[in-house]
């Protein structure tokens, strides 16, 4: 379970692409770095460690309605001592996720706003995101099914703007490390002509 869009800020996501980018870089072969074109192991690099932007289709969603066993702790202001478990009616929303890297579904986005702590049960390729209502059986009220469609609604649209917001960061940071992966190329380059110009002197 992950705070959706609030868990961390995006330069750690920086940091391990970087880390991962000086790690390529470092095991690539040396006769493929002396004899290849260095613009055309840039792009190698890059398509290997680039940040894949996140593609969901928020309108596309699969819906489930269970009852689940919570606490009273939960229920705060019904007639439910804290400590004291009851079954109530839970709606989930699960989202698939067409491409991207997961790790961008915890990045808080910089220019969006999130109202609300948004859990979310998270795999390789789809999230969930819960609503946990007070109806005592899956057959919701009007007043229930008005709520969970108030929620539903104002989550989903906050989250067409935290996914926008988190993927224009990721593309900025794609564009900014192709100098950067070039520049790591050719200060391994210059090490392995300075180590063989120093070989040759013995020959």
């Amino acid at each position: 379970m992950i705070n959706l869009f609030g868990e961390i800020n995006f330069n750690k996501v920086e940091t391990i692409v970087n880390q991962n980018i000086k790690s390529v870089v470092e095991n690539i072969d040396e006769k493929e770095l002396l004899n290849s074109d260095i613009d055309l192991i840039v792009k190698d690099v890059a398509a290997k460690t680039q940040i894949k932007i996140l593609d969901i289709d928020l309108e596309k969603r699969e819906f489930k309605l269970g009852m689940e066993t919570i606490t009273g702790r939960q229920l705060p202001g019904f007639d439910v001592r804290p400590d004291e478990k009851t079954e109530r009616a839970k709606v989930s929303y699960k989202f698939s996720l067409k491409q991207g890297d997961v790790q961008l579904l915890s990045v808080a986005p910089k220019n969006a706003y999130i109202s609300e702590r948004i859990h979310a049960e998270v795999n390789k390729n789809s999230f969930t995101i819960q609503f946990q209502t007070t109806s005592q059986s899956e057959t919701l009220s009007e007043e229930i099914k008005k709520a969970v469609k108030e929620w539903r609604d104002k989550t989903i649209a906050e989250l067409t703007e935290a996914i926008k917001d988190v993927n224009s960061l990721a593309e900025k940071f794609n564009l900014e490390i192709l100098p950067i992966i070039k520049s790591l190329i050719e200060e391994r380059l210059s090490a392995i002509k300075i180590r063989n110009d120093q070989n040759d002197s013995l020959a």
